[in-house]
């Protein structure tokens, strides 16, 4: 048995822990105020690659708000990550439908806003993407090797974050961004630093 070696890269908290056969991939999310249903995301399918190598694993479920952790064992260090998961209907609130919950690369989530799943992903429609990660996570290989190729090649792929990097929450019919931003008061603080600091430079010219 080797040893364990740990290396922990600093961008947005990833730790990668080397052992003889798997390494643990720590995901820092964030949701948020969090989900359109008020849920946790669950039936979570974790796609990794390292530019040759594909890896899906599921099921794993987060709380459905603010920042979340979630780990796994990966057969070799990914590169690139797209993790799927599902906010299903509550009977205390939201809109009664079951959402998908992607967390992606921001410039993608931010392109897909207000866009309906359809038009975002045009060769898939929402319900049947739903269907065949439900079929998946029950061990259909046909639907399995579905997934992998819409994460590789498929509609997904312009999805992907960068394993080591951030990502950003978006959900699904209509596209939302639930990932947490400045509260009101955060960002007017920001603001009369900036202010006072702009003022201080003049001052001082």
């Amino acid at each position: 048995m080797f040893p364990l070696l740990r290396a922990t890269l600093l961008a947005v908290g990833l730790t990668l822990s080397l052992s003889a056969s798997s390494f643990q991939v720590n995901y820092n999310l964030n949701l948020g105020s969090g989900t359109l249903n008020g849920n946790a995301v669950t039936n979570i399918a974790i796609f990794e690659t390292d530019g040759t190598q594909a890896n899906l694993d599921f099921p794993y479920s987060v709380a459905g708000s603010g920042q979340q952790l979630l780990s796994h064992l990966a057969p070799f260090i990914p590169t690139f990550s797209l993790i799927v998961g599902l906010d299903l209907p509550s009977l205390s609130g939201g809109d009664g439908k079951t959402h998908i919950v992607f967390f992606s690369n921001d410039a993608f989530a931010q392109s897909a806003a207000g866009i309906k799943f359809s038009s975002v992903f045009p060769n898939t429609r929402h319900n049947d993407f739903i269907s065949r990660l439900l079929a998946g996570e029950a061990g259909d290989a046909t639907q399995q090797a579905w997934l992998a190729n819409f994460f590789t090649a498929g509609d997904g792929a312009a999805a992907r974050f960068a394993t080591a990097g951030p990502s950003t929450a978006v959900e699904f019919t209509n596209g939302v961004i639930i990932s947490g931003v400045p509260e009101p008061a955060t960002a007017g603080m920001a603001a009369l630093g900036l202010a006072a600091a702009f003022f201080a430079a003049r001052r001082r010219k």
